[in-house]
């Protein structure tokens, strides 16, 4: 299914979701205000049940970018941890009639991982460059 978009109203209503507030959510916000993306929320760490609830209940985003750690051996626990919360979370998002994409663009070494989680609950999920592959060096274009 592919919909069209207008930035008529400002922008897709986007979340981001990194694991660290600094480094990776810093990267991400950079990536969606670019994008011009509406950013109604940042979440950063491990999401707890009611901040996954939360997203889908009272952001009501479009579309979401998932990120955190860096390529070759970076964190790979809080990314895997935050997609599982989101997929289990995404039933709620009853105002879309065709689901909410989750981009993914966090530590490389998990993407198809990440993926599956996606897929396994019919989330369509895509995939493009880290965000931030190595600490402190950004690469935001792809996921523009």
């Amino acid at each position: 299914v592919k919909l069209p978009c207008s930035s008529a109203k400002g922008g897709l209503k986007m979340v981001t979701i990194a694991s660290t507030s600094r480094e990776s959510g810093f990267a991400a916000d950079l990536a969606a205000l670019t994008a011009g993306a509406k950013l109604l929320n940042s979440y950063s760490g491990k999401l707890t049940f009611d901040e996954a609830r939360k997203i889908y209940l009272e952001d009501c985003p479009e579309i979401i970018l998932l990120s955190g750690g860096v390529n070759d051996g970076g964190d790979s626990e809080t990314v895997l941890h935050n997609a599982k919360n989101l997929a289990e979370s995404a039933k709620l998002a009853t105002y879309a009639k065709y689901g909410i994409p989750i981009i993914y663009a966090g530590n490389e070494d998990v993407t198809e991982e990440i993926l599956d989680i996606f897929y396994n609950h019919n989330i369509d999920g895509r995939a493009t460059g880290n965000i931030m592959p190595e600490v402190n060096k950004f690469n935001i274009e792809g996921s523009e």
